[in-house]
């Protein structure tokens, strides 16, 4: 027979929050030298073993110099909740609760117990206190489980289940219990003995994650039941890796630049490593760009320019492997389309007229236009005009043009032309340009042309035209 021996009670009295320095109190939200206060101390069995009961003790006190009224007492592992009405200043005997709870296999070891106190003194002020009482678990019998740290969906996992004997006889139907891998052993053990179990769970799709799993081994023990529990967490790990390609812009003409930027993503909720970038018509990122390790929800990028002669449609392909070696991937494209160049002719405009400042019509000023531009066919019979190089003086001031687009309709005699400007100092504006054509003839007309909101423009000269 197995002997349940109930050890000798050692008061462990431990840490309280009360009210008086002298005898080893501190006051809770009170200043020290106030002398105000509730005090509390609590004990317990120093051990037990799981279907022993502990036997605590709890003695609430006044160490203040302000009788108390309303104690409340709350202790929460032992359901315990009581009153006090009065106590009267300076007792310290106080009141003494002697409370029994029977050790659970499912209590944490050590078992840790709080009791909390709160009262309103004489003059009003509030207090409180609490006291721990520490025990440590014992066990007749033992039960350890074992197993992987991470997972995927669908895959096996190993547990291992040890059971042994602690106690100083024979145990007799003892059974073992594991409800999610749906195993269950009785049988008998000796003095010392142990019993492994290997098993092997899938776990499901849309497993819990972590997915934990109880093991817990019972017996009886004169007349006592005896039990041990443990538990394994598994991480269910589901990588995922995102690729996203973009190019700016995605129009241009032949030999234009543009900029490819791809942005790579862990979206999964584990860490991946191993990771690689490539582009199909560029080759592997920089070696120096690509992260050791890219945690959920963190990302890097890589961006560059390439010129373009011709459609281009190129994949970005990222590869990665999470801490089981399972590997994930992602692939997005970017196109970019090459705009014909069908030259008509080439043009040139030379103009001059009057620059009217916007804000003092008065100020009136000379102003002289000349640039040259490309002309290309359109199937909707306004031709698309480029600027490529020319200038705008208005009085001493002369305007570089950067460059410029517009539209120019030799069937209606209309153009309308957008220039991106310098003046001397640096400074970029915007001109409008819309006017007329007439036989060779431009007129730019106010207030339709002008420079940024600075000048009316009204401007009169020649186009002529530069036969490719």
């Amino acid at each position: 027979m197995v002997n349940v021996k109930h050890p000798y009670l050692k008061i462990a009295t431990l840490i309280v929050l009360m009210a008086l320095a002298p005898l080893g109190y501190a006051i809770a939200n009170q200043p020290v030298t106030a002398n105000h206060g509730v005090g509390v101390l609590k004990s317990a069995s120093p051990s037990a073993f799981v279907g022993e009961n502990v036997t605590y003790q709890i003695i609430v006190n006044n160490p203040s110099d302000f009788d108390l009224h309303n104690i409340n007492v709350t202790d929460q592992l032992l359901g315990f909740r009581d009153t006090i009405p009065f106590m009267e200043k300076n007792n310290l005997t106080g009141v003494t609760y002697t409370l029994n709870r029977t050790v659970i296999c499912s209590d944490p070891n050590p078992l840790v117990n709080t009791v909390n106190v709160e009262a309103i003194d004489s003059e009003g002020a509030y207090s409180t206190a609490s006291a721990q009482a520490i025990t440590t678990v014992k066990y007749w019998i033992q039960i350890n489980k074992t197993g992987p740290y991470f997972a995927h969906e669908g895959e096996p996992i190993k547990y291992s289940i040890v059971v042994k004997n602690l106690a100083d006889s024979p145990m007799a139907n003892v059974t073992v219990r594991d409800e999610l891998v749906g195993f269950s052993w009785r049988g008998d053990l000796s003095v010392g003995e142990s019993n492994e179990f290997n098993l092997t769970y899938v776990v499901p799709l849309n497993a819990a994650d972590p997915l934990i799993n109880k093991v817990t081994a019972i017996a009886n023990v004169n007349d006592t039941i005896i039990c041990a529990q443990k538990t394994w967490s598994v991480d269910i790990l589901k990588p995922k890796i995102e690729v996203e390609k973009t190019v700016v812009p995605k129009k241009v003409y032949p030999n234009e630049n543009v900029t490819y930027t791809i942005t790579v993503t862990n979206t999964g909720d584990a860490v991946l490593y191993n990771i690689s970038l490539s582009d199909s018509v560029y080759g592997p990122a920089p070696a120096e760009i690509i992260p050791s390790s890219l945690s959920p929800g963190d990302s890097f990028a890589w961006s560059f320019n390439a010129t373009i002669n011709e459609k281009t449609i190129n994949i970005a392909n990222a590869t990665a492997f999470d801490i089981l070696g399972m590997k994930v991937y992602d692939l997005d494209e970017a196109c970019v389309y090459v705009k014909p160049v069908k030259p008509v002719f080439g043009l040139n405009i030379t103009a001059t007229g009057t620059a009217v400042n916007i804000t003092n019509p008065s100020d009136q000023r000379t102003a002289h236009l000349t640039f040259n531009a490309t002309v290309e066919k359109s199937s909707m019979g306004c031709n698309e005009l480029r600027v490529t190089v020319g200038s705008l003086t208005i009085g001493d001031k002369v305007y570089t043009i950067e460059k410029g687009w517009g539209h120019i309709a030799l069937r209606c005699d209309k153009i309308i032309v957008h220039l991106q400007v310098k003046s001397p100092d640096g400074v970029k504006l915007h001109v409008v340009l819309k006017g007329t054509l007439s036989n060779g003839k431009v007129t730019f007309t106010k207030p339709q042309s002008k420079l940024a909101g600075q000048f009316f423009l009204a401007l009169e000269g020649t186009l002529t035209k530069i036969v490719k």
